[in-house]
């Protein structure tokens, strides 16, 4: 969560503004904290059984448009409400591919009423993911599905253009500043996480932002998982 307002910062400083929700998270003892409640938000499973139905919502690809529309009433507004959904579904899309962030589900993901889309629950990244049966449980670097398309109006239309530009533009801000984000996860590893625990695991996340490669290739890299 620290790192995820850090690379909001790093893109308001250019200019980005891509409306996350980076809630606040302190730990009060060695195996608990508080967390704070994100108000006017449900998780993407309550709205898929919400609009969609409780057996069928996860195939209902309007079910995101829907609750949107619901709660933001006249053009204007539901506009303005898209607009936010794109900007924050980019940011957490590149935030997510650069951490490998995992155990990505429609549990952990929420969007609130005014269409601000974003993840909560880190408990696996670098590259960690969970596995079922011996089988990986994710098999994308980040989560991006068709209900979210279609709130940009399907992959053919302008606002889906608009967010794959967002997500290049996150992305390259982020590879400026690589340096900084491997330090910062440098300082970390005496913390004792399990999956940090040592310079090596973090080659994950240089590797996601490898400055070796041109910009061009980057983008066409991380547009494969779209």
């Amino acid at each position: 969560l620290q790192l995820i307002e850090v690379m909001d910062s790093m893109w308001r400083a250019e200019g980005r503004q891509l409306f996350m929700s980076p809630y606040k998270c302190m730990s009060t003892w060695y195996d608990g904290g508080l967390l704070e409640i994100v108000l006017d938000s449900v998780t993407t499973a309550e709205i898929h059984m919400q609009y969609g139905g409780k057996y069928s919502g996860s195939f209902d690809k309007s079910t995101f448009s829907k609750f949107i529309a619901e709660h933001n009433l006249g053009q204007k507004e539901y506009q303005a409400a898209v607009d936010r959904f794109i900007k924050s579904a980019a940011a957490y899309c590149v935030a997510t591919y650069v951490m490998g962030i995992g155990d990505r589900h429609n549990d952990n993901i929420m969007v609130k009423t005014n269409g601000q889309y974003f993840h909560i629950d880190f408990g696996h990244f670098l590259g960690n993911v969970k596995y079922q049966f011996g089988i990986k449980r994710e098999r994308t670097e980040f989560v991006f599905t068709p209900e979210m398309a279609e709130v940009m109006g399907g992959t053919k239309a302008e606002g889906f253009k608009d967010f794959k530009q967002e997500c290049a533009d996150a992305l390259h801000i982020l590879r400026d500043n690589v340096s900084t984000l491997i330090n910062l996860f440098l300082l970390m590893v005496p913390a004792g996480m399990p999956e940090l625990a040592s310079a090596e695991d973090i080659n994950y996340l240089r590797d996601q932002l490898d400055t070796r490669i041109a910009k061009q290739e980057a983008t066409d890299r991380f547009e494969k998982q779209l």
